[in-house]
């Protein structure tokens, strides 16, 4: 699984977790599932124990026995014991992983997966996001995420001028970079683990020609704090742009990067339930076409001030 790559928050949760397809893995998220529906115990088994041991997971919360058994379905040790005939490039399903785990553990422990009810979104939430873009950014900044605009006009020059210019191919290059128009993460990356493949492809030569923003000097850039601006990272893991930060930070010893990653629908998703959730609170049997638009940006003010949405997305 040598090209499979784990993004990590600032905390060093889990945020995203891609295939070596370069596709966010949903075999990931449905280990994930299952293993936060076993009520007894997490399944460590040998080979996840052994993964604590060599620092591959950090410790034995959900997420992180849901990425060690994601990273065993990998390997040929786990393929030959359960005769799956697959390429390496294919992901297994989550009923191999499952197999592995009634192996360690009597067979009531693994429960039947049950349905989790998701948090209900209050009616016109959604159409709200959508159609008021600006209470969205609130909202999103609010949780700690940044603007698509902000992303692009800290990687690039003339970002508004050039998108507005329906001859300049700025958009397009975008688009075929990978980097999709959306809420970016910032995080902290080990440098060693950048996919920087997409580097010399012909495409992005509108995007670094002339029109880039100013760069770091090797000289400056001593230390992670010294970087300003985060590089930018498209939803396949691949750096878009940031070559020179990342070659100046690791001249100079730096291991790790602040990069901007899209967000995920499940980020997304946090979002209108948790804002849907604190309308609730205020207008417990009232639609959202019902309510008075201008009381939106004061329940936003609250939800500040008492920091009930500050950060609970990454």
């Amino acid at each position: 699984m040598s090209n499979c790559k784990i993004f990590r928050n600032n905390d060093g949760s889990i945020n995203r977790v891609f295939d070596e397809l370069g596709n966010e893995s949903q075999l990931y998220y449905d280990t994930l599932f299952h293993v936060s529906t076993l009520v007894d115990k997490l399944p460590i088994t040998p080979p996840i124990k052994s993964y604590l041991e060599t620092g591959k997971i950090k410790d034995t919360s959900i997420p992180e026995v849901a990425l060690g058994l994601w990273a065993y379905s990998y390997s040929d040790n786990f393929r030959n014991k359960y005769d799956i005939k697959v390429s390496k490039l294919e992901e297994v399903s989550v009923d191999d992983i499952i197999r592995h785990i009634e192996e360690y553990y009597p067979k009531p422990v693994v429960q039947e997966t049950i349905k989790v009810e998701q948090p209900v979104i209050k009616e016109g939430v959604e159409e709200l996001f959508n159609t008021n873009p600006e209470l969205a950014n609130q909202v999103y900044e609010s949780l700690g995420f940044v603007t698509p605009l902000k992303a692009l006009e800290s990687n690039f020059e003339k970002v508004k001028e050039r998108l507005n210019d329906f001859n300049n191919v700025f958009a397009e290059n975008l688009g075929n970079s990978g980097l999709p128009f959306d809420y970016f993460n910032e995080v902290e990356l080990n440098i060693d683990d950048l996919d920087l493949s997409v580097k010399n492809k012909e495409m992005f030569d509108v995007l670094y020609q002339k029109n880039k923003a100013s760069d770091y000097l090797k000289s400056e850039l001593t230390s992670i704090d010294k970087q300003k601006n985060p590089i930018l990272i498209n939803n396949k893991g691949q750096v878009v742009e940031g070559w020179h930060r990342i070659n100046s930070l690791k001249a100079n010893g730096v291991k790790t990067v602040k990069a901007y990653i899209p967000i995920t629908p499940q980020q997304k998703q946090q979002a209108l339930q948790l804002y849907s959730q604190y309308l609730d609170t205020i207008f417990p049997d009232s639609k959202v076409e019902e309510i008075d638009n201008n009381l939106y940006i004061s329940v936003l003010n609250d939800l500040k001030s008492q920091k009930i949405i500050d950060k609970q997305c990454s």
